[in-house]
Formats: C-alpha cells, sequence, structure tokens
C-alpha cells in the first residue's frame, strides 16, 4: 500500500474518533454536569494538554515522525479505557481524559502534518488537501448518526469499544510508514528568500492574525454542531442526525473543490476560499438571533462553506510554514501554538462567562465569528505572499 494511501486511511479513522470525541464524548460530560460550563473546561485542559504532546513530537519528528502517530493511537486508546472505567459524572476523572485525548491528538497531528507536507506540493496544496479528505468525508457522514444510534440503543460502552478498535487499527496502519525525520524545509529557496529574520519579523505577525481567526472560527463551529446543538434540546439521535448531513453538504462541495476544479494552481481557488469566507459570515449571523432552527441553519450554511474555506486556508498555511521556518516542524509548533491560544481562550471564555442565548457574552462570541472567517482569508492570503512582497 503507497504510504499516501496509507495516510489517508489513518487520517480518515484518526478523524471518525475525533469526530465522536468532538459531538459525543462532549455531550457525555454534558449529560453529567447539564453545564456548558463544564463542558468548556473539559475542551480547555484537553487543548493544553494538546500542545503540550504536539511540542515533544516535534522532537521526536527529529528521528521517526510515524512514532508520533503510533503514540497518538496509545493515548487515545488510553483516554477511552479509562473513560470506560470511571463513574459519569466526577470532573476531576473527566478532566485526567481530557489531558489523555489532548496528548492523543497532539501526537497524532505533528506526525500527520509532517508527513502531509511531504506528500504534497507547494502551490497545489489545495486541491490535494481536498481530494485527500473525500475518503474522510464519505465515512464521517455515517458515523454521527451511526454512533447515536449504537448509544441510543446499547449504551457508551458499546460506542466506546469501536472507538477504541480504531484507534489500535491506525497504530497498526503507521508502524510500515517509514521512519521519516524532519530538519529543514525543501521550499526554502536562500538565493530568493529575503533574510530569515526580516521575514520572520514581517511574516509572522501576518501568519499569526490569519491562525489565529481561523482556529476561532473552526472550534466554535465544531463546539455549535456537537454539545451546544445537544443543549438546544435535539437529543443523542438527533445530533447524530443533524451532523450526517452536515457531512454530506461537506461532501459534495469537496467533491466539487476536488475534481470539479480543473486548475492544479491554488491561485486559481483563492476566489473559493472568499466565497466561503463570506458563506461562513452570513451563517454566523444566523447566530445573533436566539432558535433552535437559526442554530441549526447556521450549521448547514458553515458545512457549504467550510470545504471552500478551509481547503485552501490550511493549503496556504502548510505553504506559508514552509516558506517562514527553516526547519518545518518548527513551523508546524509554532502554527498549533497558535491554534492552541485561540481554541483554549475560547472555551476559557465560555467556561467563565457561560454561553446563554442573548447574554451580553453570546453576543460578543458571536460578533468574533462573525468576522474571524473573512479576516482569515485576507491575512492567510497576504501571509503566503509574504516573501514575494519583501523582495519588491
Amino acid at each position: 500500500m503507497k504510504p499516501i494511501i496509507r495516510l489517508s486511511i489513518c487520517n480518515m479513522l484518526f478523524y471518525l474518533c475525533s469526530q465522536f470525541s468532538n459531538l459525543f464524548i462532549n455531550i457525555y460530560i454534558y449529560q453529567g454536569f447539564s453545564s456548558l460550563r463544564a463542558t468548556a473546561l473539559y475542551n480547555v485542559v484537553m487543548y493544553v494538554f494538546w500542545i503540550g504532546a504536539f511540542v515533544v513530537g516535534g522532537r521526536i519528528s527529529k528521528s521517526s515522525t510515524k512514532r508520533n502517530i503510533m503514540l497518538g493511537a496509545l493515548w487515545g486508546i488510553g483516554a477511552i479505557a479509562l473513560l470506560m472505567a470511571i463513574p459519569h459524572g466526577i470532573l476531576l476523572l473527566d478532566l485526567v481524559v481530557a489531558a489523555m485525548m489532548g496528548i492523543a491528538s497532539g501526537f497524532y497531528y505533528m506526525g500527520y502534518n509532517l508527513l502531509l507536507f511531504q506528500f504534497s506540493n507547494a502551490g497545489q496544496r489545495g486541491q490535494t488537501m481536498a481530494r485527500f479528505n473525500l475518503a474522510t468525508s464519505c465515512i464521517a457522514a455515517a458515523m454521527p448518526t451511526l454512533s447515536a444510534t449504537v448509544i441510543h440503543a446499547f449504551g457508551y460502552t458499546a460506542m466506546f469499544t469501536v472507538v477504541m478498535a480504531m484507534f489500535a487499527a491506525i497504530f497498526g496502519l503507521a508502524w510500515p510508514f517509514p521512519r521519516l525525520s524532519f530538519t529543514r524545509s525543501t521550499e526554502v529557496h536562500a538565493a530568493r528568500v529575503p533574510s530569515r529574520r526580516r521575514l520572520l519579523g514581517f511574516g509572522l505577525g501576518t501568519f499569526a492574525i490569519a491562525v489565529l481567526t481561523c482556529s476561532l472560527y473552526t472550534y466554535f463551529v465544531n463546539f455549535a454542531a456537537g454539545v451546544l446543538t445537544y443543549s438546544y434540546g435535539s437529543g443523542i439521535l438527533g445530533a447524530g442526525w443533524l451532523n450526517t448531513l452536515y457531512a454530506l453538504l461537506s461532501l459534495i462541495v469537496n467533491l466539487v473543490i476536488g475534481y470539479g476544479i480543473r486548475a492544479k494552481s491554488d491561485a486559481v481557488r483563492q476566489n473559493f476560499a472568499w466565497l466561503g469566507g463570506v458563506a461562513a459570515t452570513v451563517g454566523s449571523a444566523l447566530l445573533f438571533v436566539h432558535g433552535s432552527h437559526l442554530l441549526i441553519a447556521f450549521n448547514v450554511v458553515v458545512s457549504l462553506a467550510n470545504p471552500l474555506f478551509f481547503s485552501q486556508v490550511n493549503a496556504q498555511q502548510f505553504d506559508a510554514v514552509g516558506q517562514l521556518f527553516d526547519n518545518v516542524a518548527t513551523g508546524f509548533i509554532v502554527r498549533e501554538s497558535l491554534y492552541s491560544a485561540a481554541r483554549i481562550g475560547l472555551f476559557l471564555y465560555v467556561s467563565i462567562f457561560g454561553l446563554a442565548a442573548g447574554s451580553p457574552a453570546y453576543f460578543v462570541c458571536i460578533s468574533v465569528l462573525c468576522l474571524a472567517p473573512l479576516a482569515t482569508v485576507a491575512w492567510n492570503l497576504r501571509a503566503v505572499r509574504m516573501p514575494s512582497i519583501l523582495l519588491r
């Protein structure tokens, strides 16, 4: 099996585990406390440990990148096993599970990012990522409904066992990967790029704004599609069916981006990133008026917008990492640190102020959400063009 196909399968399985965590483990925690604040605190702890593992994974990647993916799988198995063993509704123990899930994701995504960077080409990553995510989208469309049905019929223990089996499969698939190590970026051309200090001084701030705004939007959308939808009264089955609908809509758009647009250059696809940003902003504005139907409408709109938005934004962030940093692993650590700062800030905000519809804290959150997508596209584009701007 080709390494790129093996990585695609690993990503599909890990995405399903993450999808289950973002949706049903968050709901499971919410059921124990009936509090969005407790659920937000769970996410704060998870993302704090996520970035810690990501940094450690950068060191591991110097000798073997595949070890990160294998360690991520093992920590994932341990987290789910602990969640099955502990009593429901004990916050301290749930936070230990959060830490372990964060460590699993941190190790995995360091390995995944580095391997995907090597398996894709600068300037064409938008199409590569859209195609790469196609198999994931197909399976992910069925996962929420199937998970909800299994939980409804047999309880959480049955689905926890399935998730542990998927983590075990990831471990097995990662074993044959070559022992790749990363030091210097192959996309830095010293003769044409300005001095590294000058490039970082001007480019890193631009890159940071793009990543921070992208992270705020990304993780609020995940939260809204999962526990927020459940808290509005949809129930387990309702949340499962709605997330299947969202995944099907995203699948259709991924097909268009991956195969319907023939141009290979990401520059041609930039217009679609703007279209996705506009649609995401319009969808976010629906949340200014409280209502379960408008929350569903928001998720429908952003499910259509996100593939247009993320396939280009993520590809350009990978390109920027290759241009701004000699060491690719260091670049991804900086990127992930910025993501973590934004998502930890988001969930700290919710854990402190809550997210009661109609409250001042709610309106502040939605206002930021409306600004984030278009700001991400604008600053992201500027970050990837920074080397050529400085050469003028």
